[in-house]
Formats: C-alpha cells, sequence, structure tokens
C-alpha cells in the first residue's frame, strides 16, 4: 500500500516548477476565498436564501467565483491545465485509488451515520436530486484545494510533508465557518466529542484526496472519493 502511494513522478514535476511567487500567491488565493466562503455563510444565516433553490444556487455562485479566481490566476502565472492535475497520464490508475479510497470512507461514513441514529434509505428522488451538485463542488473543490492551492505551497515549503499538512489545514479551515458562525464564542462552549470526530474526520478526508493525487497526478481519483464520500453523507436519513 505504501508503494502504491508513494509521490509519482508526475506530481514532482508540478510541484518542481512551483517559486516563492507560487506559494505567497496561493494564500492570498486562501484568505480571499476563506472571505468568501464566510460571507456566504453569514448570507445564509441572514434568511436570505429561504428556499432550497435559492440555496443551491448561492453555492454554485460561490463556487463559480472560486473557479474563476484560480483561472485568472493561472492565466497570469502562464499555467497550464495539468499544473492542477488535469491530464489525462495516470488517469485510470487515479480512478482506481480513488475508487478503492471511497469505498472504505462511504462506508465509514454509513456507519457513522447509523451510529448517529438515521436508520432509514433516503429517498433515490432526494438522492438523485443531490447527486449532480455533489459531482461539481467534488470537482470544484479538488481543483481549488488540491489541484492548485497545496500543490503551490511547495513553493515556499522545502519539506513536501509539511506544504501537504498545511494544505490539509488550510481545507478544514474553509469549512470552519459553517461550524463558527453565528457565535464562535458558542460554539467553542458547547465543543463536545462529536464536534472533536468532525474535524478530525474533515483532517483525514483531506490528507486522503491529498495523497490521491500526489500518488498518482492526476485530481480524477481524489474527484471521485470526494462525490461518492459526499454521496454517502445523504443515504441514511
Amino acid at each position: 500500500m505504501r508503494r502504491l502511494l508513494t509521490m509519482s513522478e508526475a506530481y514532482r514535476s508540478v510541484i518542481a516548477r512551483m517559486n516563492r511567487t507560487d506559494g505567497i500567491v496561493a494564500i492570498g488565493v486562501f484568505v480571499a476565498l476563506l472571505a468568501l466562503y464566510t460571507g456566504h455563510e453569514q448570507l445564509m444565516l441572514s434568511g436570505i436564501l429561504r428556499t432550497r433553490a435559492a440555496f443551491n444556487a448561492s453555492q454554485i455562485a460561490v463556487a463559480i467565483i472560486g473557479l474563476t479566481v484560480v483561472a485568472v490566476v493561472l492565466r497570469l502565472r502562464r499555467q497550464d491545465l495539468a499544473s492542477v492535475g488535469l491530464r489525462r497520464e495516470g488517469l485510470r490508475r487515479s480512478l482506481m485509488l480513488g475508487l478503492a479510497a471511497a469505498g472504505v470512507l462511504s462506508a465509514a461514513n454509513v456507519g457513522l451515520a447509523y451510529w448517529q441514529g438515521a436508520r432509514h434509505l433516503n429517498t433515490l428522488e432526494a438522492i438523485a436530486q443531490m447527486t449532480a451538485l455533489f459531482a461539481f463542488f467534488a470537482a470544484e473543490e479538488e481543483l481549488i484545494w488540491r489541484g492548485y492551492l497545496t500543490a503551490r505551497l511547495h513553493g515556499l515549503i522545502s519539506r513536501t510533508r509539511v506544504a501537504q499538512l498545511l494544505g490539509v489545514l488550510f481545507f478544514v479551515a474553509v469549512h470552519l465557518p459553517g461550524f463558527l458562525l453565528p457565535s464562535p464564542a458558542e460554539y467553542l462552549a458547547t465543543f463536545d466529542p462529536y464536534d472533536a470526530l468532525r474535524l478530525a474526520i474533515l483532517l483525514l478526508v483531506g490528507y486522503v484526496y491529498d495523497t490521491l493525487y500526489r500518488a498518482t497526478g492526476s485530481i480524477a481519483g481524489c474527484t471521485a472519493a470526494h462525490f461518492l464520500v459526499n454521496v454517502s453523507n445523504c443515504l441514511l436519513v
């Protein structure tokens, strides 16, 4: 297993091209997107997005803004799509590893939902309605957080494991507004083992997704895993 997940030459070739400026710009992109996601969370809490359609539309809009920011930066830095893991090489291996990881993580997700009291299979209609959104969001997040951001942190950090850990922590950080708002003080005051478990799961999946990208140089596998894990979240109610 360790051999399967060894950093690929394709990924090494990507990070070898990154320099200090790439790392600094990536951190700036992270800060901007964190502000965007925080603002979106506050908008949702305001009650303006009262319908499911409005909620979904706002999520899609935020994702498109994030992708646009990355696309503009890639154009300005004259970097191609292969630099964010969009490549044919290693595609099959990436998908195979991604599906294997998804099987384990999805089974754990369903088991956790059952442990929390979920006993009924969600309707096929509800699952189908969320599937397209899950596919889009998985592709968007993997391209931004694995393909773009974490790879460019190597321009600032020479130790690959440290750069990987920082990228995973950034991935967790963008989910924090959903936990902390509207009252960070109240969240911290009522922090319990379940909250700790949710953060641990985010760290775990972030690490797994990034490892899949590193092992193949393609974001296809981590995108597939991310998508299927998201689907598994809504299987039981």
